[in-house]
């Protein structure tokens, strides 16, 4: 999936809860630019979502590293943010758990 590719869906109620964590919209943008590609499917039942949510830890051109979670909407053409944060040890340990 290239970011490119898509529009960025940001809820109200979203952009607050992510400004809450002193995240700014361009700190996202900037993590999808430099993800390597790998998203994980949400699979904890409290989480999961129809259509399915995916997640990715990547840096930010600051390095600093977020956990961003998404619904993808591919015949649409947008991904929907659901919220990003800076990523734990142990969600970083399970990420690169996948390469």
């Amino acid at each position: 999936m290239k970011f490119d590719d898509f529009n960025l869906y940001v809820s109200d109620w979203v952009l607050q809860k992510i400004k809450m964590k002193e995240i700014d919209l361009t700190e996202i943008e900037e993590a999808f630019y430099n993800c390597n590609g790998v998203y994980i499917e949400e699979t904890r039942e409290e989480h999961k979502t129809k259509p399915p949510t995916y997640w990715f830890i990547a840096p930010t051109s600051d390095g600093r590293l977020l956990k961003v979670c998404f619904i993808p909407r591919y015949d649409l053409k947008f991904l929907t943010l659901k919220t990003a944060f800076d990523a734990e040890e142990k969600e970083i340990n399970a990420y690169e758990d996948y390469f």
